[in-house]
């Protein structure tokens, strides 16, 4: 009965190890499974992981970015005297954030990064019909593509476990 108990715990505490190697190592190469997983057309697996587990990933020091970490985790962007000109961080459960310096506008974006809702520096609502969809990636793409590129290849690939846990996020 001793051997038998001391084997479970053996097997349970192998289980524990296995299983909290496989979080750290999807969530914090989530952004570099996330440039080669299926995702339906529209949706931005790269934008997600990298705001959502901003946490986890490399976040190297790169002139111009800044990181938050007080609350939700927040990517700053700073002109090169130091003005921060917009931001973005997760906002509630499946929305984002983000404050463009460029556009002088606010936006909360939904789960595929389209704007929902949208004000100007003056806090009036702007028309979202108005907005580049595209245009509005594409500065988020060129803004982060820094932390994006930072991203090296993980030592094991779990790229099979992420697709089946994201799977029904990007489809």
């Amino acid at each position: 009965m001793k051997k038998f108990i001391i084997r479970m715990f053996i097997v349970i505490a192998i289980l524990l190890v296995v299983t909290a190697f496989c979080f750290e190592n999807i969530k914090s190469n989530s952004v570099y499974y996330a440039k080669h997983t299926p995702h339906k057309e529209g949706t931005e697996p790269v934008l997600m992981m990298l705001v959502d587990n901003l946490f986890w990933i490399n976040t190297p020091e790169i002139d111009g970015i800044e990181y938050d970490f007080d609350g939700p985790p927040c990517v700053q962007f700073f002109t090169s005297n130091g003005k921060q000109i917009g931001y973005i961080a997760p906002f509630r459960k499946k929305n984002y954030i983000y404050d463009d310096g460029e556009w002088e506008i606010r936006l909360i974006l939904d789960c595929n990064f389209n704007p929902e809702i949208a004000h100007n520096d003056r806090h009036e609502r702007i028309q979202i019909t108005k907005l580049d969809n595209k245009g509005i990636k594409q500065s988020l793409y060129n803004k982060l593509q820094p932390i994006i590129d930072a991203q090296r290849k993980p030592k094991v690939n779990l790229q099979w476990l992420f697709d089946i846990v994201y799977k029904d996020r990007f489809n």
